[in-house]
């Protein structure tokens, strides 16, 4: 599989105990998610 442009913008936040990471890949927004998501951690969802 070929692998384009990929930009980390080294953004992760947590909140309890949810992981968000934001790359960029060929001009696409990519999140990665770890963790619970829940009432409280779902805001990061919707900034997203």
């Amino acid at each position: 599989m070929a692998e384009g442009r990929r930009t980390d913008t080294g953004q992760a936040e947590q909140v309890g105990e949810l992981s968000v990471v934001t790359t960029a890949t060929d001009g696409v927004g990519v999140l990665a998610l770890a963790g619970e998501i829940d009432y409280h951690t779902g805001g990061q969802l919707e900034y997203a």
